[in-house]
């Protein structure tokens, strides 16, 4: 069994992967979730041009990560949303509502926007990276998965 404090990379295969890169780390009782962004694991863009799907794929991305780190979407304690949408306010009305698939009212994550001038894909309009920290060491089944 590997020490609590070694690193495990996490690359859950439904979520996309960029050879050199890790879709995750954990480390102890912290998961670390690289950007994630609205792509099915085929590598397709997902939502077009409606940002609110856009985050709602990102985010269903960043819970895989998390999940494959074996946490819960309750155990996200922060996210940065990167955002080349032209309103600050449909990002942030997008990510209320999906926010509220995920989160339980009145618990979430601490959360920063940042406006971005581009990403690294022609048609994405954000990227989200996440920390979690691990609240139990119960197996996940004994725990609420949450998510639409």
């Amino acid at each position: 069994m590997p020490s609590p404090a070694a690193p495990v990379y996490l690359n859950p295969p439904s979520v996309p992967q960029l050879p050199g890169f890790s879709s995750g780390v954990k480390v102890g009782f912290t998961i670390w979730v690289a950007g994630q962004v609205a792509v099915d694991s085929a590598g397709a863009i997902v939502g077009g041009t409606d940002v609110t799907a856009q985050i709602r794929r990102a985010l269903a991305n960043v819970m895989e990560v998390v999940r494959a780190g074996r946490g819960v979407p309750a155990d996200v304690v922060r996210l940065t949303v990167y955002h080349v949408a032209p309103s600050d306010d449909a990002v942030a009305d997008g990510l209320r509502a999906a926010a509220a698939e995920w989160f339980a009212p009145g618990e979430y994550p601490a959360i920063t926007l940042v406006a971005v001038e581009r990403l690294p894909m022609p048609g994405l309009l954000v990227a989200v990276d996440a920390v979690a920290e691990l609240r139990s060491l119960l197996p996940d089944r004994q725990r609420d998965r949450g998510g639409p």
